[in-house]
Formats: C-alpha cells, structure tokens, sequence
C-alpha cells in the first residue's frame, strides 16, 4: 500500500492520474449524494408514491425551517407531519413558517 501511495505522490502532476482523481471524486459524490434539488434526485417521486399509499403520518427529520415538511403537506395532505429540529432558533423559525397548517407539528 504504501509503494503505491508513493506511485500517486510521484505522479500528481500527470495527466492521466489527474483525471483519474477527477474520476474519483465524482464518483465520491455521487455515492454521497450530494444532489438536494428534489426535483432531479428522487425525492419528489418517492412523496408523490407515497400519497398512493395514503399515509396517516409522516416525519421530516432535522426540519430545518419547515421547506420539506411544507412539500410533505403539498402531497400528502391528509397525512400529520411531525418536523423534528434540534436547534432551538431554527426551531423557532420552523414553528414561523408552519403556523398556518394544523397538521404540521413542529418538535
């Protein structure tokens, strides 16, 4: 292992180990998933499946200001959400935001 962390170290400045490490790091963030647009990485559809299904409860982990519970509400709306936040001013925000919805209930 370590003679070819020495072949790497050697070779930072060549093309092709350039963009292999490129190669890596995008593959890094796509195994991460790094994508928070819910319009291209999934998550809509999965809502969206999900109101089928007509759950009765449903849960925003780390809720931040309430933007995903408010989605959550778009296309489930017969469902109770329960947005977790742990921070206590962003908590207070998220309270703000979801004030108008009954079934938002923000913890």
């Amino acid at each position: 292992m370590a003679s070819l962390k020495q072949i790497f170290k050697r070779n930072t400045h060549n093309r092709l180990f350039k963009a292999l490490a490129g190669f890596g790091r995008s593959l890094n963030r796509l195994y991460e998933n790094r994508n928070h647009d819910i319009y291209s990485n999934g998550e809509l559809t999965v809502l969206k499946k999900m109101a089928k299904l007509n759950p009765k409860v449903m849960i925003d982990g780390g809720a931040n200001i309430g933007k995903y519970s408010l989605l959550i509400q778009d296309t489930n709306p017969q469902a109770t959400t329960y947005a977790f936040e742990p921070v206590k001013e962003t908590c207070k925000i998220l309270t703000i935001n979801i004030e108008q919805y009954s079934n938002i209930v923000a913890i």
